[in-house]
């Protein structure tokens, strides 16, 4: 679900929601080859194989609760035209594995841009300067578990926070 509100000629404010109940409905999957990971799930033997029955859980990397706001700006100063505009993003919790392994999670987490716009009042040239990221938040994006070494993971992670400027000239 979305909205926009054009609050005035100068205000524009925004928001969007999104909720998934992605589950498993039927699946079994390897326990974790960590022996703390496994003893904190029901594993049993199937097929001579110690499985878990994912019925139930959450399928990885499927938050439920997803939302973005914004708020946009825009003003004349002298013959220029101004513009900021602030975001919020949030990402529910979400499971990196179809292990269940606790230590390939990914907590909540909201992210904050802010960006400041410039440009001349005949379109010729632009400059901006933006913050992204202003939490400084690194959610993992993937991991794994290492096959040889359990208890031993591998992760990747977003970057954290960016200052980006730019500078455009149009020359027709």
């Amino acid at each position: 679900m979305d909205g926009l509100l054009a609050v005035n000629d100068n205000l524009t404010i925004g928001a969007s929601v999104g909720y998934l109940q992605a589950e498993y409905k039927e699946f079994n999957v390897s326990c974790p080859l960590n022996a703390l990971e496994a003893a904190k799930v029901d594993c049993v033997e199937i097929d001579g194989e110690l499985q878990q029955s994912l019925s139930g859980f959450q399928i990885e990397n499927a938050p439920k609760l997803t939302g973005t706001m914004f708020a946009e700006y825009f003003t004349t100063i002298s013959d220029m035209n101004a513009g900021v505009r602030l975001d919020a993003n949030y990402k529910d919790d979400i499971t990196l594995s179809t292990s269940q392994d606790s230590h390939l999670t990914e907590d909540a987490y909201t992210k904050v841009n802010i960006n400041f716009t410039l440009t001349s009042a005949e379109d010729t040239w632009s400059a901006s300067l933006g913050v992204f990221n202003l939490t400084d938040e690194q959610p993992i994006t993937f991991g794994g578990e290492t096959a040889f070494v359990p208890g031993l993971y591998y992760v990747g992670t977003e970057r954290g926070r960016e200052i980006k400027a730019s500078a455009t000239y149009y020359w027709f």
